[in-house]
């Protein structure tokens, strides 16, 4: 997790603030490290693409049903996933509706 930070802080300018372990899983021991390091653990509450096996179709669905304040997992490292073409859909057809994406900070991203 150490190396991680920082990479991210090299690579950024700045060092994270959120980590969320690969597998979603904590434990107490964890969650002390993780806070020991400075970052604060950050989990999910929709699965948009399950590890990037989804089809378009069901990314979409996924994303279109999360409820406000939701934090949405997906994985770009699988680019002939169906993540990115659900996510294409989803996105634009929740901006007309009036949702805005913040990161969970806040920050509201265009």
């Amino acid at each position: 997790m150490w190396g991680n930070h920082q990479r991210l802080t090299a690579l950024t300018g700045r060092p994270p603030i959120w980590f969320r372990p690969g597998t979603a899983h904590y434990d107490d021991v964890a969650v002390d490290i993780v806070r020991e390091l400075g970052e604060q653990p950050l989990g999910f509450t929709v699965n948009a693409d399950d590890g990037a096996t989804a089809s378009a179709a069901a990314v979409r669905a996924n994303v279109m049903n999360a409820a406000p304040g939701s934090i949405v997992l997906a994985h770009m490292n699988h680019p002939r996933s169906g993540t990115h073409a659900g996510f294409a859909e989803a996105i634009p057809a929740m901006q007309a509706a009036g949702w805005q994406f913040v990161t969970p900070t806040g920050r509201v991203v265009r």
